[in-house]
């Protein structure tokens, strides 16, 4: 009896010692951490003067964590950490347009720059650009196009008769980070000559949806006043909307 239950205990010794302990650190004894910092619920472009949590989302070995991090500031190479950012809050709330540097650092149980045995650091990068509402040139002004100071675009010539073929400023985006509410577009077409060789004359705003760029949304304005809407939804389908009978044209 005796030696079968030697036999029993020396099994179970084997046994546990096939189990890692957890470290301080948060990693496991024999096994680098390897933290990961996902920022996807922070939105890239915001509105100036408004407000918006910092707020990661952290995993070591793939396994979700609660750990401590840093988060320095820095807009055009100053540090503006201090008088943008309430580290209690996590509330980030910039009042100077820009794009803002956010890097986010995990620390360790002191508070230091937390560093796994092989020197390695775990960091993440993102670039917040803080904007006004309104329309912005993404490289230029475009072909005959004006924006006034008030934000009206005024498409000159080019944009009335070309030989029967579509002509696109491609430019533009609009600015801010809601379509929540309403909102307005004021457009001047000047000297508009419905061309015969080309018979939709219309002027067309299009936005490009992230998950499938060939399902361009757009909507539609004639020299008359119509409007017109094409909207997709997510899954490639026009969307569930009023606007979007016929074809997804709605007069």
């Amino acid at each position: 009896m005796k030696k079968k239950l030697g036999i029993v205990l020396l099994s179970s010794l084997l046994t546990l010692g096939m189990f890692s302990v957890p470290a301080c650190g948060g990693g496991n004894q024999g096994v680098e951490d390897y933290y990961q910092i996902d920022t996807s619920s922070i939105m890239t472009e915001m509105l100036v003067d408004f407000t918006m949590k910092l707020e990661p989302k952290f995993t070591n070995l793939g396994v979700a964590v609660d750990a401590k991090y840093s988060i320095k500031i820095t807009l055009d190479g100053r540090d503006v950490t201090s008088s943008t950012y309430d580290a209690e809050t996590k509330i980030f709330h910039p009042t100077v347009l820009g794009e803002y540097r956010v890097v986010f650092t995990v620390l360790n149980d002191s508070g230091s720059v937390y560093k796994t045995g092989s020197g390695k650091e775990f960091t993440k990068t993102i670039i917040i650009n803080v904007v006004k509402q309104g329309f912005e040139a993404i490289d230029s002004e475009g072909i005959d196009v004006t924006v006034s100071d008030e934000g009206v675009l005024t498409f000159g010539e080019y944009y009335g008769t070309n030989n029967g073929k579509k002509a696109d400023s491609g430019q533009y985006k609009v600015t801010g980070i809601s379509f929540n509410g309403s909102y307005s577009i004021t457009y001047k077409l000047e000297n508009v000559v419905p061309d015969p060789k080309y018979g939709d004359c219309a002027l067309y705003f299009g936005w490009i949806k992230d998950w499938q760029s060939a399902n361009d949304d757009s909507v539609k304005v004639t020299p008359g006043g119509n409007m017109s809407a094409w909207i997709w939804g997510t899954n490639g389908d026009l969307a569930d909307l009023s606007m979007n009978r016929t074809q997804g044209w709605s007069k």
